[in-house]
């Protein structure tokens, strides 16, 4: 069995290469397989995608939707999320290796390190979201591979800055990344007759987030004068992409493939980034309702102004500390900027970092620990304010609203999902261009920059998954019937003959019916 995941590859871009013949590999994999795109959760928690194909488990229960900060229930503080918080996660690597399955994982996004296996686990090499740090199973793997392969050569593509010259230095790196890593999953392939080998590439995530614009000349960013190798960059990342997975399925010859595209890409549009000024002017933040104030609007400017790496450090050891954020609060929670909302009893309702995809915690009594909002009548009447609030909320240059949706967890997830899961998820219109600037009665207008001015991305996630399948039971040709992310895990399952947990949310895919390509259309 192998599995190759292309994390944030556009699926609609995939299949117009597989048309033209740029992708022959795929094109291959189509023609003797089956395919189809999957549903996933990119509208209501975007940092869950990868976290529920491993899984097979809705964000509504296993809530790991934001890893560098998320707000635990219980503490008044977002903080990144650590190897022990996910380290009883279940993967379906996990599930195979325990029914004695040899199973071989090289970079699953998100995904905890395995301390017991029967197999080999590389975690995060060369990743696009490296949070727990690069290490193996067994532990002396890692140094030998890199002392094999050399290390992955993009640490973090948000440090590059954005221009046209960072950019090309970028795709450089990327494909020399994309070759050494190819590299090594082929040596770890070809030692053992692994029952599972499971894999995932991350440079069309990076090179989607930071060269998107370049062929696009409705895009916000668009550059006319970029220099080729820019306006080709998404497609030779793909090319080459296809190029490894097709090395990959000769040296495996595997009685079943999938290929799956995690989640798309599209123009970057933000949003997201006005909702703390907005909640701050409504009153329902650390602080006072108010159009105006110096200590916001200079945070504002300085996280603007100041490179993101720079920025991060800057959080994380000097803003961030106790003594720091005992000094400020005083100061911020009057004008209604405390960096961490719910640490005060005078916060209603706070920004959660969610992606691009806006998200609101309720400071509720009993749950958080300086509540003040009662759950129940005064929960749903929070609520309901927020929501005709946010979506009277236009966009000053067409007079559109920017705000498409507002839902709550309930409505997303039932009534007893994780209590980690955001109150509230705002969705923003995709087809008004960047939203930077907003305006209503209550709130006056917001303009808050996107990024830094050293460097924004210009591709953003796209709510589109698909996958590839050949092996027993897929009919060549052929198109799946609608499914989901969840259901990757349990495919797999099948695929290796394991017995399907209880847990799982959802069913194989090859267990559905399948329709003709044109039935499908």
């Amino acid at each position: 069995m192998l599995f190759i995941g292309l994390d944030a590859a556009e699926p609609g871009l995939l299949r117009e290469g597989i048309a033209a013949g740029r992708l022959p590999h795929l094109r291959a994999l189509a023609e003797r397989g089956v395919s189809g795109s999957l549903a996933n959760g990119m509208l209501t928690l975007p940092g869950a995608v990868w976290p529920e194909i491993a899984s097979g488990v809705s964000c509504g229960t296993l809530p790991r939707f934001f890893h560098p900060r998320q707000v635990i229930t219980g503490s008044a503080a977002p903080r990144a999320l650590t190897a022990a918080d996910v380290a009883g996660d279940p993967t379906f690597w996990g599930v195979a290796s325990a029914q004695g399955r040899r199973v071989a994982v090289v970079d699953i996004p998100h995904a905890p390190l395995a301390t017991s296996l029967n197999g080999v686990q590389v975690a995060e090499y060369g990743l696009h979201d490296p949070h727990f740090g690069t290490a193996s199973y067994p532990a002396p793997l890692i140094d030998a591979l890199t002392a094999t392969y050399g290390a992955y050569t993009v640490p973090s593509c948000d440090h590059y800055g954005g221009t046209a010259g960072s950019n090309l230095r970028l795709l450089t790196d990327l494909l020399d990344g994309l070759e050494r890593k190819t590299n090594l999953l082929l040596d770890l392939l070809q030692r053992d007759d692994w029952d599972l080998f499971a894999c995932a590439f991350s440079e069309s995530h990076c090179v989607g987030h930071w060269c998107w614009h370049y062929s696009d000349p409705a895009h916000w960013g668009f550059e006319p004068d970029a220099p080729q190798a820019l306006v080709d960059a998404v497609n030779t990342v793909y090319a080459r992409l296809d190029a490894a997975a097709g090395r990959l399925m000769a040296a495996a010859n595997a009685t079943c493939t999938i290929v799956l595209a995690s989640h798309g890409m599209a123009p970057y549009v933000a949003g997201y980034q006005l909702l703390p000024e907005v909640l701050a002017r409504l009153g329902v933040s650390s602080g006072p309702a108010g159009r105006g104030s110096v200590i916001r609007d200079l945070q504002t400017r300085a996280k603007h102004w100041v490179p993101r790496r720079y920025w991060e450090r800057l959080g994380r050891l000097v803003v961030e500390q106790p003594v720091m954020r005992a000094l400020l609060r005083p100061l911020q929670r009057g004008s209604g900027a405390m960096f961490f909302p719910l640490e005060s009893p005078a916060t209603r309702a706070v920004y959660v970092p969610n992606n691009t995809i806006g998200a609101i915690r309720l400071n509720l009594k009993g749950r958080e620990p300086f509540g003040c909002v009662e759950p129940g009548a005064d929960a749903d009447q929070l609520v309901g304010r927020l929501r005709a609030e946010l979506l009277a909320l236009r966009q000053p240059a067409s007079g559109q609203p920017i705000v498409s949706e507002v839902v709550t967890a309930d409505e997303t997830f039932g009534p007893s999902h994780h209590p980690d899961v955001p109150d509230l998820i705002v969705r923003f219109r995709q087809d008004l261009g960047l939203l930077d600037t907003c305006e209503s009665a209550s709130v006056g207008r917001v303009h808050v920059p996107v990024g830094s001015r050293w460097g924004r991305r210009s591709g953003d996630h796209s709510p589109h998954s698909a996958v590839w399948m050949a092996g027993e039971g897929c009919t060549p040709g052929a198109a799946c019937a609608p499914g989901s992310l969840l259901d990757v895990a349990p495919t797999i399952l099948e695929a290796l003959g394991c017995e399907r947990p209880a847990f799982l949310d959802g069913r194989p895919l090859r267990a559905r019916a399948t329709v003709s390509a044109s039935q499908e259309e």
